[in-house]
């Protein structure tokens, strides 16, 4: 009853108070920013899908823009959205990009395009990689420090070494700075 009505039907469709609803909208925004910076590759090759018929008859390309579409599509009809339960969609968008990166530069191996696109990509990916590195060293490890969850998970455990319950409430970074034992009761009748 509680994993398969609160939490698939209930929590999907809004009908429980304390859940926040999101616009049908919210994973396109998104989508932009988890994907980044390959989210800017998206138009360019959905454009390139619809007019290369060779391209739109490959299966993986296909599997992958339907995987995607599907999931999101999916999710997006639901009332309570997450931006974590859009993660089993992004494989099927990594497909689609990279059957049409690698058919666009076979295509245009010989020409400056082809040259252009690989430089952008290992760009890209070279700024990627750099931007994370300085978002956690210079941004996050400040910001996670100035967080409270160690202290308190501290002050808990010096209490006790016996099992912490959680009742109505989940706290992730909570319960990772606890350690085990950690369990959650999510209602009255649990």
């Amino acid at each position: 009853d509680v994993f398969f009505w609160y939490h698939n039907v209930e929590r999907g469709l809004g009908g429980s108070e304390i859940l926040k609803s999101h616009p049908w909208w919210f994973y396109g925004p998104q989508t932009f920013f988890d994907l980044l910076p390959w989210s800017v590759a998206i138009p360019f090759a959905l454009h390139v899908f619809i007019r290369n018929q060779e391209l739109r008859k490959d299966d993986a390309s296909g599997l992958g823009l339907i995987w995607f579409t599907g999931i999101t599509l999916f999710l997006s009809c639901m009332s309570f959205k997450r931006a974590d339960y859009l993660l089993p969609a992004y494989p099927g968008m990594a497909i689609f990009l990279g059957v049409c990166a690698d058919r666009f530069v076979a295509y245009d191996s010989n020409r400056l395009g082809a040259r252009l696109t690989m430089g952008i990509i290992g760009g890209g990916l070279i700024l990627y990689v750099l931007g994370w590195f300085t978002f956690n060293t210079w941004f996050m490890l400040p910001e996670e420090k100035a967080w409270p969850y160690r202290a308190i998970a501290q002050e808990i455990r010096n209490q006790t070494q016996g099992p912490v319950i959680f009742f109505r409430a989940e706290s992730h970074l909570l319960a990772h700075h606890l350690g085990k034992p950690v369990d959650t009761i999510p209602e009255w009748e649990n």
